[in-house]
């Protein structure tokens, strides 16, 4: 039931041209960008989160900010170069911090 509650979802991805993917409760979005690129991609995601928590909220449904996890991937180079505003990316009002890992569940596509 909640599936088709919420099946509605993929199109706040695709109007913000994110990829994403959906099982169960769980939803991971991800976007791939050059690092001469990565000033833009805060703004643009916080901008897709903004549209999920409306959503959200207009379903009754609430964003849990605290099992929202943000991972980045690169060289090591490349993600100690990112500024610090780069680097940040804020869920309702809640300022993500990087993890190392995510938990399983995330990952379970099949």
């Amino acid at each position: 039931m909640f599936i088709a509650y919420t099946e509605d979802i993929d199109d706040i991805f695709a109007r913000h041209a994110l990829q994403h993917h959906c099982y169960a409760d769980d939803i991971q979005m991800y976007v791939s960008a050059p690092p001469s690129q990565v000033k833009s991609i805060s703004p643009w995601l916080q901008h897709c989160i903004a549209d999920v928590v409306s959503w959200c909220g207009s379903r009754r449904l609430q964003l849990n900010a605290a099992k929202t996890e943000r991972m980045r991937f690169g060289s090591s180079s490349s993600l100690r170069s990112l500024s610090q505003s780069n680097r940040t990316v804020v869920v309702i009002t809640d300022v993500l911090q990087p993890v190392q890992s995510v938990r399983a569940e995330a990952w379970r596509l099949l």
